[in-house]
């Protein structure tokens, strides 16, 4: 019989996201991660984006993404998806609790990619990606270059929030007060 995995969301803890924001990680493994987010009444988390497509899904109370159908709430029971690469952002007016599915793309094979070249995964080239995963420089292939880019200090502290998926940081079952176990 396989393994099952089960949680009671009642006796798990919540780690502090940003101001305002906790998240429970259910499940994270391979780069695939399924999180319940808790939003206080009038908070919400910056813009951002993702290198992988998210999906949410509106557990209880409103949730709003000021992108999205004119900033329009959303109620339990919504469900959204987020293509990758897409910017949100989201607040609740009224506190909500929602589920992110963030799943990898999936890579195609070479054979399905024969008849467009420049879509090989392997084809090579340089690329200089920001810490959410948008491309700020490049790519560029066959041809020899020094590809420089700009980094936007004020961002590395809005993305390291999003830094460790798991929340092994966090968590004192996994990091001691000298480090990780």
């Amino acid at each position: 019989m396989a393994h099952v995995t089960s949680i009671e969301g009642a006796a798990a803890a919540w780690e502090t996201y940003s101001e305002g924001v906790e998240k429970q990680v259910l499940r994270a493994e391979g780069g695939d991660s399924r999180v319940l987010l808790r939003i206080a009444a009038g908070q919400g988390y910056p813009v951002h984006a993702h290198a992988v497509p998210d999906e949410v899904f509106v557990v209880d109370g409103t949730y709003v993404d000021p992108g999205v159908e004119q900033g329009r709430a959303f109620g339990p029971g919504s469900y959204l998806h987020y293509p990758a690469g897409t910017e949100h952002n989201a607040t609740s007016p009224t506190g909500c609790t929602i589920l992110v599915w963030s799943t990898k793309a999936p890579v195609k094979t070479a054979g399905e990619l024969l008849g467009n070249p420049d879509a090989l995964v392997l084809h090579g080239g340089s690329v200089i990606t920001g810490p959410d995963g948008a491309i700020v420089a490049g790519p560029v292939y066959d041809v020899e270059i020094i590809l420089t880019a700009e980094i936007d200090w004020a961002r590395v502290p809005e993305e390291q929030m999003a830094l460790d998926v798991a929340g092994h940081y966090a968590r004192p079952d996994v990091r001691g007060p000298t480090g990780p176990r």
